[in-house]
């Protein structure tokens, strides 16, 4: 994981976070169409500095003969992956924006049980997630200021043994 793959990481979390503003704002009552909109507004800004930092990873790759980093899934890397991903939340979180006045308000306190166990276990995982990749960026740069800019190992368990 190199600086703007953890950056992108970060942003990517980021971008979740808007929504699970809404989410958690729902468990206490109905949400405003102001909450809402902010929310959205959160993952959307996130979601541009996420794709603009995948962008440029992209483009650091993207001269050949440079093989890229890391492996590839269905031929792209994840630097292009999150490149994809920050698109879509962004489209996503758009068209929320421009249906927000249309939207009726969430209300998971006054919903039924399976919708406030849902809105629990969608936080829980979102912090799963969070802190897993703490951990991992932890791992990966021990207690050194700065993380390698290709790491191969876990540098933590490096300066360990």
């Amino acid at each position: 994981m190199s600086h703007s793959a953890s950056a992108a990481a970060v942003f990517m979390l980021l971008s979740a976070l808007g929504p699970a503003m809404i989410i958690a704002r729902s468990r206490k009552g109905p949400v405003t169409t102001a909450e809402f909109a902010s929310g959205w507004g959160v993952a959307l800004v996130s979601a541009l500095i996420g794709g603009t930092v995948s962008g440029a990873q992209v483009l650091m790759h993207i001269v050949p003969p440079d093989p890229g980093y890391a492996g590839a899934l269905f031929g792209l890397h994840l630097y292009t992956w999150a490149a994809v991903t920050f698109f879509l939340a962004a489209l996503a979180a758009g068209v929320n924006l421009v249906l927000a006045g249309a939207a009726q308000p969430l209300d998971a306190a006054a919903g039924s049980p399976a919708l406030r166990r849902t809105a629990a276990v969608t936080l829980g995982v979102l912090a799963f997630f969070a802190v897993s990749n703490l951990v991992a960026c932890f791992l990966l740069q021990g207690f050194h200021w700065q993380m390698p800019g290709d790491p191969t190992g876990y540098q933590f368990f490096t300066d360990l043994f």
